[in-house]
């Protein structure tokens, strides 16, 4: 009697490391870098091309972050959003909102400062600027 509950005390040990091994994997991980919000997020989405970090705040703002972490600006959609995908065309924010049941779809046009302080320029120094940019290459 004291050899089979012996046997089966060895045969269950042999199953718990069986199931152990193969429910936990060689994965590891380390934290690249992290920042400080200001808000408390509810989503996260990055753009196509991997420039801009999208933050869903509680309060309904979008916060637009770059890669190391800078507040670059501040969307705000309305209360009610909870979930943002980014769309697969640069500018684009898909917003779902829950109680309404709706998704939005938001053309997000950001905009980017240039020191231009040691460029050359032509003209009054507060001229407005337009910069075009074709992508299509047809």
């Amino acid at each position: 009697m004291m050899k089979r509950v012996g046997r089966w005390i060895g045969v269950g040990v042999a199953a718990l490391l069986c199931i152990a091994a193969t429910s936990w994997g060689a994965a590891d991980w380390r934290s690249l870098r992290s920042f400080s919000l200001d808000g408390e997020a509810l989503d996260v989405a990055i753009s196509p091309d991997g420039l801009w970090i999208y933050v869903l705040t509680r309060d309904g703002k979008v916060l637009v972050y770059n890669q190391a972490g800078i507040l670059k600006n501040r969307l705000d959609i309305g209360e009610g959003a909870n979930a943002i995908a980014a769309g697969p065309e640069e500018g684009s924010l898909y917003v779902a909102r829950g109680p309404a049941q709706q998704v939005s779809v938001l053309a997000v046009a950001l905009q980017y400062d240039f020191d231009l302080e040691r460029s050359p320029a032509k003209g009054p120094p507060d001229a407005p600027v337009t910069i075009v940019v074709f992508s299509d290459f047809q």
